[in-house]
């Protein structure tokens, strides 16, 4: 028995050395129809890896022949089938650009599709190639959407996807696992932001409030309070909706704040009673929201149902308030001074360079707040930007007082007045109410000529030197 087991080993050694010779002879012969002929024989067969080497040795000379697609597309079919999905996804990359009227275009784009899906490694590694996949099985679905394997691929899609859901959370996740809170909460945001479909969305925000925790209570003391409340998200509300139960306030105020301490009015209400709602459009920004009740409808208290607020999470770095620095309140007519704003988010950090809007209600202001007192009264200067304003009052006064240092020579020659000195910087001329005369003026060294035209009257001149100034008031 034993040695007729070997004879058969021995005859089956022979057979295949037959077989493998026979093949060499075929591969390294001239027979290009023979070897093209046995080439599909063997794809047939399931001999796929004989079948892509009588292909290869092809390719070059049935190039720009009526076979030259069927024989890429079976070498390129070969190689899948015999789980080379890199060099056949170049071949089938190249067959559905190269031959787009092929009848072997729909299998090529499927193999090539199915074969990235194939490649596609799993979330620990690079998700390139995933991606690459389901953008190949988005292409074939959209050009052959009734294809019998619509279903299968759309589940290959699913797959997918989820390894590159897993890939992000991975990636975020880390930088939680070492300790890396401030990073982790960037990191984590991104995850959010880039899938927000992802079915690790509620552990991913989990993971925020947890980075954001944990940050804290590792920072310093100083530190602590601050990074506690950047747990929490700020919001522009716009409307609020209370349900009262009999029990109800007549009177009270909704309020809003940054921090739980600083609270600030939304609506004020009075002389309420009973069961109802109450709605207010509002506009306010802030973390939290209370409702502030001075006074009772009935005997029994507050009691309220629920209360409905609405509006969006405000942005990194959205302006909560401006204020001036070190703002003048008190000027002169003709006076010119520059205002300088500082905007600040909610939790009072300074937001540089961000664009403001000036507008004052008398005299004239630039786009760089640079203000112009041209007329006597009292304006309100006003500073705004996308969800924050400042008004100032001022005052613009009327000269009082004369600098009597070195004081210049005033005359009227016809239509004309000459003003010379020393040091004259500027001169401007006013009516009596103190409003600013648009004139013609030409400065030749220390002397200033201005036309005043076919005036008479009390006007004021005002003459800016390098140290001081004097204000006269002259009869023309």
């Amino acid at each position: 028995m034993k040695h007729l087991y070997c004879k058969y080993l021995v005859l089956l050694a022979a057979l295949g050395s037959v077989s493998c010779s026979a093949f060499n002879k075929l591969l390294k012969s001239d027979d290009n129809d023979k070897k093209y002929t046995r080439a599909i024989e063997y794809y047939n067969e399931g001999k796929y890896d004989k079948c892509a080497l009588l292909m290869e040795s092809l390719n070059q000379i049935f190039a720009g022949t009526e076979r030259a697609d069927t024989l890429a597309y079976y070498y390129g079919a070969a190689l899948y089938k015999d789980g080379d999905f890199v060099t056949s996804g170049k071949v089938f990359d190249a067959f559905r650009r190269t031959y787009s009227r092929s009848p072997f275009v729909e299998d090529a784009e499927y193999m090539y599709a199915k074969g990235l899906y194939y490649s596609s490694p799993s979330s620990r590694r690079d998700q390139t190639t995933t991606s690459q996949a389901i953008v190949a099985i988005d292409e074939y679905l959209n050009r052959y959407p009734n294809s019998s394997k619509k279903e299968s691929l759309q589940e290959c899609i699913n797959d997918l996807q989820q390894r590159i859901y897993d890939k992000a959370m991975e990636n975020a996740k880390l930088y939680y696992d070492i300790g890396y809170y401030n990073s982790a909460i960037v990191a984590l945001r991104n995850a959010i932001n880039t899938y927000p479909e992802s079915n690790h969305r509620e552990l991913l925000s989990y993971l925020i409030v947890r980075s954001h925790y944990l940050y804290a209570k590792n920072s310093v003391e100083t530190k602590q309070r601050q990074r506690y409340m950047d747990m929490q998200d700020a919001y522009l509300v716009t409307d609020i909706e209370i349900d009262w139960e009999t029990a109800s306030a007549a009177d009270y105020e909704v309020q809003i704040s940054p921090n739980g301490e600083i609270w600030n009015t939304l609506q004020s209400v009075s002389d309420k009673t009973g069961k109802r709602t109450d709605k207010f459009r509002v506009s306010g920004m802030g973390r939290y929201l209370r409702i502030y009740c001075t006074r009772r409808s009935t005997v029994w208290g507050y009691s309220i149902f629920e209360l409905r607020a609405f509006g969006e999470k405000v942005k990194p770095e959205e302006p909560y308030y401006i204020h001036l620095i070190d703002p003048v309140k008190t000027l002169t007519v003709g006076e010119t001074v520059k205002y300088v704003a500082e905007v600040r988010d909610i939790d009072d950090r300074l937001i540089v360079d961000y664009p403001l809007n000036w507008s004052v209600t008398g005299g004239k202001i630039d786009v760089d707040g640079t203000y112009h007192a041209t007329l006597v009264g009292d304006y309100l200067l006003t500073v705004s930007c996308k969800l924050a304003n400042f008004t100032l009052p001022i005052s613009v006064q009327s000269f009082t007082g004369l600098n009597e240092v070195n004081k210049a020579m005033v005359v009227r020659n016809g239509n004309e007045l000459r003003i010379s000195g020393d040091d004259i910087e500027d001169v401007m001329l006013f009516d009596i109410q103190g409003k600013m005369i648009i004139i013609n003026k030409v400065r030749e060294a220390d002397e200033f000529t201005i036309e005043v035209g076919n005036r008479t009257g009390i006007y004021v001149l005002m003459i800016r030197k390098r140290v001081g100034h004097e204000v006269l008031k002259i009869v023309l």
